[in-house]
């Protein structure tokens, strides 16, 4: 939550990690990290047209790698996809409408 301009400590620990995992090219996907709730990163970018979740920090750049062979599955789904679960990366979830 930002509160007059000042990010809390966890905030600002999520955005070091992404911006380390950025300078490492290990950010795979170019988009918006929504980190209001630090428990669940969500992850929106135009290619992939739906919001990703990405739980905690923890792994993700194990989770994004994950992200291209899920989204090849999600675009054979015969109903449209509303999101894309990576919380527990081993075991990705297509949740459909």
């Amino acid at each position: 939550r930002v509160k007059k301009g000042k990010l809390s400590p966890e905030h600002l620990l999520l955005l070091n990690q992404l911006n380390a995992l950025y300078q490492q090219k290990q950010l795979p996907i170019q988009g918006v990290y929504n980190l209001s709730n630090p428990e669940n990163l969500i992850l929106r970018a135009p290619e992939i047209g739906v919001p990703v979740w990405l739980g905690k920090a923890e792994s993700l750049s194990v989770k994004l790698g994950l992200l291209q062979p899920v989204l090849e599955i999600s675009r054979k789904q015969p109903k449209p996809v509303d999101y894309i679960d990576l919380r527990f990366w081993k075991h990705p979830v297509l949740k459909t409408k």
